[in-house]
């Protein structure tokens, strides 16, 4: 016959692992942000579409999946809409791979830079050789012509900076 006490010690056993896995259920969450590659991250927001096609189409997928890091200055779907469709029908075909990705290479920089790092600097050179010229404008770190709305998005291999306009090189 079990004693009373197997049972008291079974029942806080159960409770005990009840609270571990709540415990690592959080510490999973908290590891499981930034834990995403830059293209991973920018599909799972949904915003970025055109973006992640746009990168498949130039050849830049398996860079921004890579070990990085880099920072990326990325256009919203909305922002790709402002440029004229037929101007963006054109870039996404397949002869125009190179024009794509020059314009892609234009809005990533080698290194991890947040909004703290860009507020101090006035210049860096983005994958496409141009220097991209930072300022501050009413609080917003922009980025030549394009303010960045959302900062800090962090991933495993950099970071992400959404920008409101596609940045021509």
């Amino acid at each position: 016959m079990k004693s009373r006490r197997f049972y008291i010690t079974a029942a806080m056993a159960v409770c005990l692992l009840g609270l571990a896995a709540t415990g690592c259920e959080t510490i999973k969450q908290k590891i499981g942000r930034g834990s995403k590659d830059i293209v991973t991250t920018a599909m799972s927001k949904g915003d970025f579409n055109v973006f992640c096609e746009a990168v498949q189409k130039a050849g830049l997928d398996e860079t921004l999946t890579g070990p990085g890091p880099f920072t990326v200055f990325m256009p919203t779907d909305e922002a790709f809409q402002m440029l004229p469709p037929e101007r963006l029908a054109e870039l996404m075909k397949p002869e125009n791979k190179e024009i794509l990705a020059a314009i892609l290479k234009h809005h990533i920089i080698q290194g991890k830079y947040s909004e703290k790092d860009l507020k101090k600097t006035t210049s860096l050179r983005a994958l496409d050789g141009k220097m991209l010229m930072f300022a501050l404008k009413d609080n917003n770190v922009m980025v030549g012509e394009a303010r960045i709305t959302t900062k800090d998005i962090k991933c495993k291999n950099g970071v992400i900076h959404v920008i409101d306009i596609v940045m021509m090189p």
